[in-house]
This record gives C-alpha cells, sequence and structure tokens, in this order.
C-alpha cells in the first residue's frame, strides 16, 4: 500500500496518483502547471483586500443580528 503522490492522503496500488488527484493532473498537463496554480490562486486564496472585505461583511451580519436580538428582547419585555 502506498499513499498518493500529490495529496498524499488517499491510498494507491497500482497507480502514482489517486483518482482525484489523476484528474488535477491531466489539467496541469493540459493548461500547463503555471496557468493551473495561478487560476488556483485566484479562485481559491483570498487576498488582503479580500479578507479585509469578508471581515468587515461578517462583523456588520454579527451587528445587525444583535440587533435583532435586541428589538425582539424589548418586544417581549
Amino acid at each position: 500500500m502506498f499513499s498518493c503522490g500529490w495529496c498524499e492522503k488517499e491510498t494507491v496500488y497500482v497507480s502514482r496518483f489517486c483518482e482525484d488527484c489523476q484528474t488535477m493532473k491531466r489539467i496541469c498537463n493540459i493548461y500547463g502547471a503555471k496557468e493551473s496554480k495561478d487560476i488556483l490562486e485566484r479562485v481559491c486564496i483570498r487576498n488582503t483586500e479580500q479578507r479585509n472585505y469578508k471581515i468587515s461583511a461578517e462583523l456588520k451580519k454579527e451587528i445587525q443580528n444583535k440587533g435583532i436580538g435586541n428589538k425582539k428582547e424589548a418586544k417581549n419585555c
């Protein structure tokens, strides 16, 4: 028994890569490793601006939820 050469989690018996990693390898072969990496970084990894936006949005949501909770409590009194 061996582990996948890419994800290092799945068990492989015959090939070097598990089925999912083999698919990713084929995509890299088609589009090239650099373009595939660039796409993954653009789509999957958030830059500082995106992280700050997400933090602000979550904080606004939390404040709104607390405000709604306080209004419900005030109505019950």
